[in-house]
This record gives C-alpha cells, structure tokens and sequence, in this order.
C-alpha cells in the first residue's frame, strides 16, 4: 500500500524529510524537532528515521517503518517515555 503524505509547507521539493511512527500512527514532517514534538504528545514510544525523499514522495510502510531501500532512509533512533513523563 502506499501513502500520500499531506504537508502544509510550500516547498515540496526538499530532498529529505522525516518520518516517525509508534504502534497506532506516522507522521512526516521537514523539522525533526517539530515531529518529535508532536510524537510525544501521543505518550507513546516511537521510532524516527531520516528519509532521502521528497516529503510529498509517496512509499509504503513497513513494520512501522519507511519500505524503502537501505540507501533511501536512515534510522535515527528511539524515544520511550519513563513512568514520571
């Protein structure tokens, strides 16, 4: 299956963008601290990645993650909450 992802921002040609996702959503977003920022509000864990695609490209998911060739994302790393947050 493969998504289109909506983006508010005029430049649709940036060549990266970031995608994030936890066990019930994903989002995109071209600032990494914007994503992140909105992930937590979730209180969920979630992964991150880098992906070497227009925002606007369109690529499945797959185990909660891009479905794109190695070469095309990189995998930033996690975020789990502690029982305080």
């Amino acid at each position: 299956m493969k998504y289109i992802f909506k983006n508010e921002s005029e430049n649709l040609d940036y060549p990266f963008h970031f995608f994030a996702s936890n066990y019930a959503e994903w989002r995109v977003n071209k600032d990494v601290s914007e994503l992140i920022r909105q992930m937590k509000k979730e209180k969920k864990p979630f992964r991150v990645w880098q992906v070497r695609k227009p925002i606007n490209a369109k690529y499945g998911i797959k185990h909660s993650g891009p479905a794109l060739k190695d070469t095309e994302y990189d995998y930033l790393g996690s975020y789990l909450f502690n029982i305080e947050d």
